[in-house]
């Protein structure tokens, strides 16, 4: 397998050695503490409204979970990657993480304006 450029044979067995563990333990790491509205169906600009109003919802458990660190979020459908960008936002100022990446299991498709 060839290694990208800039990356070393560790990067590629970080997970296998536990460096980058799911937050699958109590209590986790970020709660959504009140509910919000759904973003299905929605167009871009409330979908915006949606990811402010999920930031808003947000708690961190333990800062010291977050603080320093860098963390990877994912989520299942990609559609505007406001969410995604909210709740990076949110584990960077709230949190003081240093880096916040995602990953999305599916993209939906680009819609054309009428």
């Amino acid at each position: 397998m060839d290694i990208p450029n800039g990356w070393s044979r560790w990067h590629r067995t970080e997970d296998v050695l536990g460096k980058w563990p799911f937050d699958i333990d109590n209590p986790r790491t970020i709660l959504k503490v009140i509910a919000t509205t759904k973003s299905a169906g929605q167009d871009a600009p409330a979908k915006r409204l949606v990811a402010a109003e999920l930031r808003d919802a947000l708690c961190i458990q333990d800062i010291d979970l977050v603080r320093g660190k860098r963390i990877l979020i994912y989520d299942d459908i990609c559609t505007t990657g406001s969410q995604l960008d909210a709740v990076a936002g949110f584990l960077m100022d709230k949190g003081k993480a240093v880096e916040v990446e995602g990953i999305v299991l599916a993209r939906a498709p680009w819609r054309t304006r009428s």
